[in-house]
């Protein structure tokens, strides 16, 4: 994934490859303990959801979800990490 700047400085869009020759571009928002990364609108693809947020200074919880209409997402996959010592 390559993250990068919007025209004042901010990180703002993301692109995302794999080696299975999926590209997912994101646009990014923040809240207080949350970063939020939503694949643009594309016909007869489903819409994808990052979602990062800060449990503790150590611990993160990340939930990767699906929506077809942008509105209901469903939960694909969830997990929390912890930094190491």
């Amino acid at each position: 994934m390559v993250i990068y700047l919007d025209f004042i400085g901010c990180p703002s869009k993301a692109i995302y490859f794999d080696n299975e020759g999926h590209t997912i571009n994101y646009t990014i928002s923040y809240s207080d303990k949350t970063i939020i990364l939503v694949s643009d609108k594309i016909s007869a693809v489903p819409i994808f959801r990052l979602t990062y947020t800060l449990i503790d200074n150590n611990t993160i919880d990340t939930k990767f979800e699906l929506s077809q209409d942008g509105e209901k997402f469903m939960t694909y996959i969830e997990g929390k990490s912890r930094k190491g010592k």
